[in-house]
């Protein structure tokens, strides 16, 4: 009895596998290929009111890994306050507010929130 229920057991394992194989599979090929694009979301403390600033929030789509997407991501706050995530997971839900920009627009906010020059001369002015 031992045996069979084992045998089973095996049975059931190896399906759900493969099962779970298979569903991956239709959610990549019914969603769109994502890694490498990038895209701008306007991002505010909670809770969003009408009269609150919004900040641009980007976000480069680096990798899939294990059905899970990954990227960079960084902002400026409404008060100066600089977030860099470099490998940051990218919840389920991440495309609802988020448009699609050009590598290029990407690159040149990135140029900007790090430029040398600017951090130099926030730093003389005793701001940063």
């Amino acid at each position: 009895m031992q045996e069979r229920q084992d045998e089973l057991k095996a049975i059931i394992k190896s399906a759900k596998l493969r099962l779970d194989e298979i569903e991956a599979s239709e959610v990549k090929q019914q969603s769109p290929p994502v890694v490498g694009k990038c895209f701008r979301h306007q991002n505010s403390y909670p809770p969003v009111r009408a009269d609150e600033r919004h900040w641009p929030l980007y976000l480069m789509i680096t990798h899939d890994e294990n059905h899970y997407l990954y990227g960079i991501r960084f902002e400026k706050d409404q008060s100066g306050e600089i977030a860099i995530t470099p490998n940051c997971e990218i919840p389920a839900t991440w495309a609802n507010d988020y448009q699609q920009i050009s590598r290029t627009e990407f690159i040149a906010e990135w140029r900007k929130l790090i430029d040398p020059k600017r951090i130099e001369n926030s730093h003389r002015n005793g701001t940063a």
